[in-house]
């Protein structure tokens, strides 16, 4: 909200909001990527199958899904794929200390790119409306 409607009046206003929330989705990737290559292949594959079956119940092609959908696929792989290479349960390519220096640029990256989208389909939506609106 704060990104989408920044005049709108809130009880409550977080300092530093940029840092914590970064610091924030950081630990948030640290503890899922400390779970371990066992959990995350499991999980990986979990959200697999529901999203098959889901696109099944819905009779939804896979190319017609949001884009939404497609970062966080491309968030889960590339998890899934440092899990693999790394020290905790995977096949310790990435060492400990580097594997947790590797994940901050990932999880900044993945927070600013899912912000951004969301910006900008949330103006494509305004758009699309003042165009039928005035059609």
């Amino acid at each position: 909200m704060r990104k989408l409607r920044p005049t709108l009046h809130r009880p409550f206003r977080l300092s530093y909001s940029l840092i914590s929330c970064h610091l924030a989705f950081y630990a948030c990737n640290l503890m899922l990527y400390w779970c371990g290559f066992e959990i995350i292949w499991k999980l990986y594959v979990a959200i697999m199958i529901g999203l098959v079956m889901t696109l099944i119940h819905q009779r939804k092609n896979i190319l017609a899904c949001s884009m939404n959908l497609y970062g966080f696929l491309f968030y889960m792989t590339v998890l899934l794929l440092l899990a693999y290479v790394g020290s905790f349960g995977g096949i310790g390519l990435l060492a400990f200390p580097h594997d947790v220096l590797v994940i901050l640029p990932f999880s900044i990256c993945m927070l600013y790119g899912s912000q951004r989208y969301l910006l900008l389909s949330v103006n494509i939506d305004i758009l699309e409306r003042a165009e039928l609106e005035t059609a």
